[in-house]
């Protein structure tokens, strides 16, 4: 080993030890109820968790037994007295009260010693007790008590506290079996509602919710005073008060937060533990060891079998409650040689609940058994008894086709595709197609062709189908193990009705005023008629010859005529048959008139339309009217002109000679 594998396994070993003494540290931690829910977190309100914990109805007060690390709460809407660990995992119903219209839970007091439970009766007005196993039920106290509200235990000294909250409040005390009872402070002028015990410096502590402060006084009955008024903070309606070390901890109801304060001297400020819980009813402030608190992760729920094929299954599941801190999921399946992992590390993540994985490797047509379990550093993996089985068997034929489109559609035949996951081309061996006429009866098809590609496309060309005709259709794959059962995605189609547009198109003989249209047309057993359009390039005028076909065979050939000499025209062809029109039409194709011939040639037929005479003329009686008036303008100036005397003339003309 060298230097440095050396320094790495020293601090292996040390990272090690300090781990294990950082594991069992001491720890302080709050428990408290809602209602419907017990919560634990630090004391700074770090590390909030709600324990995963069933058929809680109204849960409100709540103990600790340090001995078993177990918590207590009672139950006030069914009346029981329930128990668990602290992680929540193993749950116990203790006590079913034999309750009546009267019967109701107020507080819990636990002497962890002796394995005893004591709880207020105020239907009764009763202080009770039974054993931990939920045997031995007593009354312990049942005269002269208004209301007894909450109870503290000195389990050291062997005394028993509680809150007298009736007409004329009070503290009083007996011994764990009743006798000695004595009574500690008179709060007839108070109004009180909550009392915590300090074992270690034998002090009381309680509230008064006329004036809203906090109380003190020696479990002897001495130095009774007030700890904080409401000039420090406003304590109404406290219902549960726990000391820890050098604090006070309580509920606030109206602030639906956990509050503390320093338990001694004068303190003059109120810290925010944890806030934003609802209806919290009684808090309890308590010392554990880091590992008591240290939890596996919640096993995964809602797990799922999905697309199971014969050799692969996909599972599903949603992540149970991690702690706050990170876990890994791990699949297991049982076969002859019992459980054994398949998936051993999927690791989660914060921000997803939803987890998916895909199992491979199985046997064609076997059944399995399953599960999720999840893991952590700190507690391993959740135990066996919260797991979900479940068994499936693997199929023995391809999985069904997916992603099902349509690629080519004619007249009369149809190209589908579908997509094959997760299997080799080589054990395809056939496909069984179904079709139909849209919400017809199924049938068999037989008369189709199929393709597939490496990368698991197939090509099913189904032929012989109607015209304009919607059909469904249904794929199978199969193999050596059979055809799969499923059906895939049903496939909708609709085969054209319309020929598709002639080919090879050419003009041909072309003259001044004349040409042909060479083309070939799809061929079909039904006529069809092919639109001829010819556009004069240079006034968009356009000439259109309808050829009807009965036979498509061989070329075809149209005559265009009534065509001007020397001019560009384009051709364009459209098809239609009973079915419909093709709605595209052929590209243009151009081309050029010839000119007039100079020895004769054709000029009479087509040289100028009757419509360009027309014009001519008009253009010619207009030219003419302009220049007759023109010349009778003229004539009448110069008439005018003529009858100017010469003394005018020379007037005109100031005075100066002018030869006339």
């Amino acid at each position: 080993m060298g230097k440095h594998g050396f320094l790495w396994s020293i601090s292996c070993i040390l990272i090690f030890i300090l781990a294990l003494v950082r594991f069992g540290e001491g720890v302080d931690i709050l428990i408290f109820a809602d209602g419907v829910s017990i919560h634990r977190s630090l004391l700074d309100g770090s590390q909030h968790h709600i324990l995963p914990l069933n058929h809680i109805q109204k849960a409100k007060f709540v103990e600790f037994d340090p001995q078993s690390k177990q918590i207590y709460w009672s139950d006030v809407q069914t009346r029981e007295i329930w128990r668990t660990d602290m992680c929540g995992e193993e749950q116990q119903r203790v006590y079913t009260v034999n309750a009546t219209a009267y019967t109701y839970f107020i507080s819990l007091a636990l002497d962890y010693d002796a394995r005893k439970i004591y709880w207020t009766n105020t239907g009764y007005d009763t202080i009770e007790r039974l054993n931990f196993d939920g045997s031995g039920h007593v009354e312990i106290v049942s005269e002269q008590i208004g209301s007894p509200k909450d109870l503290e235990i000195d389990i050291d000294n062997g005394f028993l506290y509680w809150l007298d909250g009736g007409t004329r409040p009070k503290i009083e005390r007996c011994k764990l079996d009743g006798s000695g009872r004595t009574l500690i402070f008179d709060l007839r002028d108070q109004y009180p509602s909550a009392l915590a015990l300090d074992v270690e410096g034998q002090t009381l502590f309680w509230n008064d919710g006329n004036d809203q402060s906090v109380w003190l006084g020696n479990t002897d009955g001495t130095g009774k005073r007030q700890l904080a008024s409401s000039t420090v903070h406003s304590f109404p309606n406290m219902i549960g008060i726990s000391v820890l070390d050098g604090y006070l901890y309580w509920e606030s109801l109206v602030n639906k937060r956990i509050e503390r304060m320093a338990k001694s001297g004068s303190p003059s400020e109120v810290e925010i533990v944890v806030k934003g819980v609802k209806d919290v009813v009684e808090v309890k402030a308590v010392k554990v060891d880091s590992s008591d608190i240290q939890c596996a992760p919640g096993a995964p729920t809602n797990i799922r079998v999905n697309d199971v094929t014969n050799t692969s299954v996909i599972l599903t599941w949603t992540a149970g409650y991690n702690w706050g801190t990170s876990q890994r999921f791990r699949i297991d399946l049982n076969t002859s040689l019992g459980w054994r992992p398949v998936v051993s590390s999927i690791l989660s993540s914060e921000q997803q609940q939803d987890y998916s994985r895909k199992v491979t490797d199985l046997d064609p047509n076997r059944d399995y058994q399953i599960r999720i379990k999840a893991c952590n550093s700190a507690k391993g993996c959740n135990k066996d008894k919260f797991d979900e089985v479940l068994a499936f068997k693997t199929k023995g034929y391809p999985d069904v086709l997916l992603n099902p489109s349509l690629h080519k559609v004619a007249n009369t035949t149809a190209t589908l595709r579908y997509r094959l996951i997760n299997i080799k081309q080589a054990e395809l061996s056939s496909l069984v197609v179904l079709g139909r006429i849209h919400n017809s009866d199924w049938s068999l098809f037989t008369n189709f062709s199929s393709t597939m590609t490496d990368a698991g496309d197939i090509f099913v060309t189904v032929s012989m189908l109607k015209p304009r005709q919607k059909y469904d259709f249904l794929v199978r794959p199969c193999n050596a193990y059979g055809c799969n059962p499923r059906d895939p995605e049903l496939l909708s189609i609709t085969t054209l009705g319309y020929p598709d547009l002639p080919t090879g198109i050419r003009v041909v003989k072309v003259s001044n005023s004349s040409a042909e249209v060479e083309f070939s047309a799809e061929s079909m057993n039904i006529q069809q008629d092919v639109i001829i359009n010819i556009l004069n390039e240079a006034d968009l005028s356009s000439i259109e010859v309808l050829l009807t076909l009965s036979s498509t065979e061989g070329t075809q050939r149209a005559e265009i005529r009534s065509l001007q000499p020397k001019t560009e025209y384009s051709v364009t062809l459209k098809v239609c048959n009973i079915f419909g029109c093709n709605p595209k039409q052929t590209t243009p194709l151009t081309f050029v008139t010839e000119d007039v011939d100079s020895g004769g040639g054709d000029r009479g037929a087509g040289f100028l339309t009757g419509q360009q005479l027309l014009i001519i003329i008009i253009v010619g009686v207009v030219v003419g009217v302009f220049i007759l008036i023109v010349c009778l303008i003229l004539i009448i100036k110069c008439a005018v002109r003529n009858k100017l005397t010469k003394d005018d003339y020379m007037h005109v003309r100031g005075r100066k000679p002018a030869h006339v």
